[in-house]
């Protein structure tokens, strides 16, 4: 792997951490099966990013990736982050702040 995807890597690999950590921290707040089962996507969506995206990144192979093509992995994995992951915390989050911890949901 080059320097500079070393570098991406990691602050991808915190942005996932930070949200798994977000996701914990709600879990052990909340009581609602389905809220938890919201939750429970967004933790398995966090762990894509660093099993998948970024683990599969970090293997070795050959020929070694061109630089280019470890930016588009990466690529791939930010937006994926950033437009599935990193949402779906964030309307759980909402949710907690609009309705409280005890929240339950009707259906």
């Amino acid at each position: 792997m080059h320097s500079e995807t070393r570098e991406r890597v990691e602050r991808i690999r915190a942005k996932a951490l930070a949200g798994k950590a977000s996701v914990s921290d709600l879990n052990a707040q909340i009581t609602d099966a389905y809220v938890k089962q919201l939750l429970k996507l967004a933790s398995n969506w966090f762990d894509d990013v660093e099993v998948f995206w970024i683990g599969t990144l970090q293997r070795d192979r050959m020929p070694p990736r061109s630089l280019a093509e470890e930016s588009r992995w990466l690529d791939q994995a930010e937006f994926f982050l950033e437009s599935i992951a990193r949402p779906q915390l964030k309307a759980v989050q909402d949710m907690v702040a609009k309705f409280g911890p005890n929240l339950q949901s009707i259906g």
